[in-house]
């Protein structure tokens, strides 16, 4: 972990000031007692951080039980830092725990909604919870972001969903066996595509991988890559890894030169060609 924030923090830095610190996780699952103890060992190994997103299955319940958010949040737990989430279902559950948040705002966790754009702390922040979507209609929230893409050009530092996009495994050379039954969504993969955000990060498939950087298309006013992230789930037996720590400045406040730099492995984006046909992965978690 160490290592990869110092080439994150590489990465984010510019000539203009001080990055912040970010954590990702994969699915919680209700085990916030575990990412909780996660995150205080990186802030004691690694020094504080700013922020901490969650993508994937946030919560879970048993029939007959309170679920894991719930509980931890009724002990009067709370998050060591701001804590950011999707991945809840829509249902009962789901809108029980936001009921719950809403009266607790000392937890210090939130939750960013359905859909949409925020800033947090400087950083620009795209999601969408395909897990709340595929309950009902989105109320054409995810057109509307796609429609308002041209005025956020460069601007999306991270894309947040929980189904992995369609045919982000395309142009990555030799396949990886884990990864060989992979789903796709492909409402994600119009959004990555549209967006172009720095970063993008999903779950729900259990397993890590830091695809390679990709360009996205020059529409004008340069290229610049994404870099794509897929999370194993919280306290997984696998050994696959949930947390993933960043180093970021907003594209805002990054030097023109640093925010179109290319990595030598960079790859050509792998939606233009999921748009001429080549899913990269079955459909999973369609909605649209």
């Amino acid at each position: 972990l160490a290592l990869a924030l110092a080439l994150a923090l590489a990465l984010g830095m510019g000539s203009h000031g001080k990055a912040l610190r970010v954590l990702v996780a994969g699915g919680v699952g209700g085990k916030l007692d575990a990412i909780v103890s996660r995150v205080q060992a990186v802030v004691k190994k690694s020094g504080p951080f700013d922020l901490l997103l969650c993508v994937g299955t946030f919560d879970s319940k048993k029939e007959g039980e309170e679920s894991g958010a719930a509980k931890f949040i009724r002990s009067g737990n709370k998050s060591p830092i701001p804590t950011y989430f999707i991945g809840c279902d829509g249902g009962e559950s789901c809108d029980e725990l936001l009921a719950l948040l809403e009266a607790s705002p000392e937890s210090n966790i939130k939750y960013l909604g359905r859909c949409g754009v925020t800033t947090i702390l400087g950083l620009k922040v795209a999601y969408y919870d395909d897990l709340a979507a595929s309950q009902g209609e989105d109320g054409g929230e995810v057109d509307a972001m796609l429609d308002s893409a041209t005025s956020m050009e460069g601007d999306i530092d991270l894309l947040l969903t929980n189904y992995w996009p369609s045919g982000v495994l395309t142009h990555v050379g030799k396949r990886d066996d884990r990864l060989a039954r992979v789903a796709g969504n492909r409402t994600n993969a119009k959004l990555a595509q549209v967006l172009r955000p720095r970063y993008h990060f999903s779950a729900m498939e259990g397993k890590f991988h830091a695809r390679l950087p990709y360009a996205n298309p020059d529409l004008g006013t340069g290229s610049h890559v994404t870099r794509f992230i897929g999370l194993g789930d919280v306290g997984n037996g696998s050994n696959e890894k949930f947390v993933h720590a960043l180093g970021l400045k907003p594209a805002s406040d990054m030097p023109r030169e640093a925010f179109l730099s290319r990595p030598a492995d960079t790859t050509p984006s792998p939606y233009e060609a999921t748009s001429t046909g080549q899913d990269g992965g079955r459909e999973k978690g369609q909605k649209r």
